[in-house]
């Protein structure tokens, strides 16, 4: 990926815990054992009863393990850093499979495969950096099918922006599977952890939160396609609001009177939601979501010219068009509260064209 901050049109919980306490009568635990056993007698009905005896106790199971350690996880984020810059160097698609899955992947290949027609300003966005000050969110192993997966904040060393990423397990190796910058001027919220320094994977499907975490691209979805009218007004409006309402307003305009274009939810091929608790009682949430613009004359012999940088010529080969469709590939984190506390609040998005037609 690169570091660089979404601009103009996007580039790119805890809920309360309910603990149940088990009690459990056995009968005839007590029973006596041969003399001749290598294991100690089991205690007498009068050392069974309740508070005498810690033999008679029943034991808690194990907290499972955390998918990864800290410092394995320090070492991810490492290798990662190294062979990104040198993908980004060379744009090698190669190079990048070996670094990246899903939706980021696909953001930063076509990055790759757009780039000749990249201003000289936004070729910049690939030189390398690094990430400072990382705070690594480990979950622990649990028995859902989703593959195991850990978070990771960090501050880009280009700018004061900050970068919330998550790393999946991806065979053998550890892949980037999701990153969206965050401006210094919003606040995250703080990270639930337990005893122990791990966090807790949020349901997607909960329904204890403001908003269900894999209903996020919906949410998004919506500020594109009608300004936030209906899904999309879950969210408090913020600047990164405000940057998807107004590519729904420029998309009524700025063709007019010679064409049309909106904006419309499309088929996301990955659907990744990742969420864990915060000490609110909420989650911070990541997931992909695609949406599409749709170009088209109003004349049979009009014509979309399209300008030297324009991203969409990677995939058409060609200048002229009377209908174009591009497809956004993106990925966007919220603040998502528990129920009655409050609305999401959007960290950031970061979108990428990754088709055109």
């Amino acid at each position: 990926m690169t570091p660089a901050p979404p601009a103009g049109t996007a580039r790119r919980a805890m809920a309360a815990a309910l603990t149940a306490i088990l009690v459990l009568v056995v009968l005839g635990a007590c029973d006596t054992t041969h003399t001749n056993s290598p294991h100690p007698p089991s205690p007498s009905a009068a050392e069974c009863q309740p508070a005498r005896s810690a033999r008679c106790s029943p034991t808690r199971a194990p907290a499972p393990p955390p998918v990864i350690s800290q410092k394995a996880a320090a070492a991810v984020l490492q290798t990662y850093t190294r062979v990104n810059n040198a993908a980004n160097r060379t744009r090698s698609a190669r190079l990048n499979d070996r670094a990246e899955t899903g939706a980021i992947r696909a953001q930063t290949q076509a990055e790759y495969r757009t780039y000749p027609y990249w201003t000289t300003q936004q070729k910049q966005s690939l030189n390398a950096f690094t990430y400072l000050d990382p705070t690594y969110f480990i979950p622990r192993r649990s028995a859902t099918d989703q593959r195991p997966w850990f978070a990771v904040l960090a501050r880009f060393s280009t700018s004061r922006w900050r970068s919330f990423m998550i790393f999946t397990e991806t065979g053998k190796a550890w892949k980037l599977a999701a990153e969206t910058p965050i401006s210094p001027d919003l606040t995250i919220p703080t990270v639930a952890m337990d005893a122990d320094g791990y966090v807790r994977a949020v349901d997607s499907d909960t329904t204890a939160l403001a908003m269900r975490p894999d209903a996020l691209p919906i949410a998004v979805n919506d500020d594109y396609a009608s300004g936030g009218l209906a899904d999309g007004a879950i969210f408090v409006p913020n600047a990164v609001t405000d940057g998807q309402r107004q590519a729904f307003r420029d998309a009524q305009t700025f063709l007019r009177p010679a064409a049309t274009s909106h904006l419309d939810p499309a088929n996301d091929p990955f659907a990744d939601v990742f969420a864990i608790g915060t000490t609110d009682g909420g989650a911070l949430v990541i997931a992909s979501s695609a949406h599409s613009q749709i170009d088209s004359v109003n004349e049979p012999t009009g014509v979309i010219t399209l300008g030297p940088h324009a991203k969409e010529r990677a995939w058409l080969r060609t200048s002229h068009v009377q209908h174009l469709t591009t497809t956004y590939t993106c990925l966007d984190t919220a603040a998502v509260p528990p129920n009655g506390k409050g609305k999401p609040v959007l960290l950031g998005s970061d979108c990428a064209p990754t088709h055109a037609s």
